[in-house]
């Protein structure tokens, strides 16, 4: 009992000094930088590169979407409470109960939008599960998105504007290295568009572009690539579904042309592959790359990108 009392003590001024007292001077000067998503930490990592200084990848980077994450203790601790430590939110409401906890835990840091001036779609309520691990101190459940659909870093056309913005934050926090972020945003922009180019040339002149998704994170690529969507399978994938249900979603892809149905690795495809067996439509997986490895290659996201491009020509050409 002695020592969980010493434990929990302990815990209790780590957060402390974590939050620090309004009035107490600061003496270290160092600049941070934080992101919530994955994705977001890609960019800000490439626009960074040269710095010295490491941005942070708030969530496990096998996590994915952060819908409903809730940041540990140890989440939190690792955040500085100053006003040199910039956050780059996702936007569109993908983390926005990690936002909230930003803002009430470390009110001094400066938090940045990296969705300003995107065309943002609106989404709808659904509830599905993640295939992820359950994490030391965070088991990710079932759960509910609703509002603004903030997957747009899902389509490199949205990744442009995406990297701007992060690099125009960055420079206004950290003036010292300017240069070094308007070279590295120039060089990452002009890859990004020369992938946009290659899926123009790729996929622009298909005839069927009718699509389903078991989760509207591609929904800005096929808005982009004038994809028609008119299937998105949301459905909790441990709940037993009837042979008349699955039937019945059948005839209405049948029924509504759809030519190939795109999984994602972060959830299961139990009921793509049901309806699959059923339509003889075929199921092909594209990684949004809302996940991924903790210290991946600079050109990580182009890479996966292409490689989602080369198999969406291969599913829609067949």
């Amino acid at each position: 009992m002695k020592h969980l009392m010493t434990f929990v003590l302990l815990a209790v001024s780590c957060l402390s000094l974590m939050c620090c007292n309004p009035g107490e001077k600061k003496t270290d000067d160092t600049v941070r930088v934080c992101a919530s998503t994955y994705p977001i930490w890609l960019f800000t990592r490439s626009i960074m590169d040269g710095t010295g200084i490491e941005p942070k990848l708030v969530v496990p980077a096998d996590v994915g979407c952060p819908h409903d994450y809730a940041l540990t203790p140890r989440d939190l601790m690792s955040i500085q409470n100053s006003e040199k430590t910039l956050f780059l939110e996702n936007g569109g409401g993908l983390d926005a109960q990690i936002v909230k906890s930003i803002r009430e835990a470390a009110p001094k840091v400066v938090i940045a939008d990296t969705s300003k001036g995107l065309e943002i779609i609106e989404g709808e309520t659904h509830e599905h599960e993640h295939e992820a691990e359950e994490h030391e101190e965070h088991e990710t459940e079932g759960h509910v998105h609703e509002g603004a659909n903030g997957h747009f870093f899902a389509s490199p056309y949205e990744a442009v504007n995406i990297v701007r913005t992060i690099s125009k934050e960055l420079t206004a926090h950290d003036a010292e290295h300017a240069e070094i972020y308007s070279r590295n945003t120039n060089a990452l922009v002009k890859q990004l568009n020369s992938l946009c180019s290659e899926y123009e040339q790729t996929l622009g002149g298909l005839k069927d572009k009718k699509v389903a998704t078991q989760h509207d994170v591609f929904s800005y690529l096929f808005r982009d690539l004038k994809f028609e969507e008119p299937h998105v399978i949301f459905t909790d994938p441990n709940a037993a579904i009837s042979p008349a249900e699955i039937v019945a979603m059948a005839n209405e892809f049948e029924k509504d042309g759809v030519c190939v149905i795109f999984t994602e690795p972060q959830y299961p495809d139990n009921l793509a592959q049901l309806i699959s067996k059923e339509t003889k439509t075929p199921v092909v997986k594209l990684d949004p790359v809302v996940s991924g490895p903790e210290n991946p290659p600079m050109d990580y996201y182009v890479s996966k990108m292409r490689e989602n491009m080369n198999l969406m020509k291969q599913a829609l050409t067949r």
